[in-house]
């Protein structure tokens, strides 16, 4: 459409120049917008984050706002060229490129930075261990704490672990003994 605008393609080299890296930023912002907003969690946490909902409503809003200035551009009486519809676009790639920069910083940066201790302790056998935090939600929050138990403290049971690998063998072993198939 703009080509029949514009009065043809009328692209010198600084032009050129624009549009591939107006392509590659619109690459690297495919990829970057899907791993910060459209990856697969972890786990599902039922509420929703403040920054992210209002990291998609500004690009929406931004994107919104940039098309309608390219709409009435292009569709105005005055004659725009094509070097001039080419940097409207590298603008609009750039800022969509700093509004991801700055939700990064606010979505994965914000919880690294310490601002709490939270103090774990096993009940059964008083074993604690401590972790800072950054500011987040208590759903996260619970997630970092289990993720932290799991890689840090040692299988508990009321039972030793190794005791009942012993049994569950002596158990196959009897039952491969005397052709039984189910050990219980």
């Amino acid at each position: 459409m703009y080509f029949a605008v514009a009065g043809g393609s009328d692209c010198g080299a600084d032009c050129e120049g624009m549009l591939i890296g107006f392509t590659s930023k619109q690459v690297i912002l495919l990829a970057a917008s899907w791993a910060l907003f459209f990856r697969r969690p972890r786990a599902t946490l039922p509420r929703v984050s403040v920054f992210r909902a209002v990291t998609v409503l500004f690009v929406f809003v931004l994107t919104v706002a940039y098309w309608l200035f390219y709409g009435v551009r292009v569709l105005s009486g005055t004659r725009q060229t094509y070097s001039q519809l080419v940097q409207f676009g590298v603008s609009m790639s750039d800022s969509l490129l700093f509004v991801h920069y700055v939700a990064v910083a606010m979505l994965m940066l914000r919880p690294l930075q310490p601002f709490f201790v939270v103090k774990l302790v096993r009940s059964p056998d008083g074993i604690t261990r401590s972790y800072t935090v950054g500011q987040q939600s208590i759903q996260c929050l619970a997630l970092h704490c289990l993720d932290q138990y799991y890689r840090d403290f040692e299988v508990y049971g009321v039972h030793d672990y190794r005791f009942f690998r012993l049994y569950v063998y002596i158990s196959c072993t009897f039952c491969n003994i005397f052709g039984s198939k189910d050990p219980w």
